[in-house]
């Protein structure tokens, strides 16, 4: 279960994906953007092993290691590449490498199953790890590093923690 600040989304016992709350951007990603006071269920999967809401969209992972996200684009928050919004679940692109995700304010990230870090979207205070502020719209690798633990975005700062037991910001 994950609760943003305006919508909640679970992942049931059998795999499927729930939401309610605040809909306006598209976030359920059940393809309209109507609220909910109680929980509906997205689409018709039955194989979703991690859901997170952000600010105004949502970012899940299926069994299979594919990634999907939904609501509003601010500042490339979706990583598909565009600051459009988009009302359906949408799997990002065709790998099926990812291993574990995180979602912030108008950010994302994802760890692949090779430990490596990814992270789009906003990146005004150098969030995004990369030596920048400027945004990112789609998936950019953070460093070389391949040995990530897990990863976080709180609303303008990343942490980050390596199988070393090192933590990085």
């Amino acid at each position: 279960i994950s609760a943003g600040p305006t919508h909640s989304i679970a992942i049931k016992n059998d795999g499927t994906l729930w939401s309610w709350g605040r809909n306006v951007e598209g976030q359920f990603g059940n393809g309209n953007n109507v609220n909910s006071l109680l929980p509906i269920q997205v689409g018709l999967s039955n194989d979703w092993k991690q859901a997170l809401a952000g600010e105004y969209h949502t970012f899940a992972l299926k069994n299979n290691g594919t990634i999907y996200s939904s609501g509003h684009g601010y500042y490339g928050a979706l990583g598909n590449a565009s600051t459009s919004g988009q009302i359906n679940l949408t799997q990002i692109g065709n790998q099926n490498d990812w291993e574990s995700i995180g979602v912030g304010k108008y950010n994302s990230l994802a760890i692949k199953s090779n430990k490596t870090l990814w992270i789009t979207g906003y990146n005004f205070y150098g969030m995004l790890g990369d030596g920048t502020t400027l945004q990112q719209n789609s998936f950019q690798q953070v460093g070389a590093d391949s040995n990530w633990e897990f990863a976080t975005i709180g609303e303008y700062h990343t942490l980050g923690l390596k199988l070393d037991g090192n933590v990085s910001t």
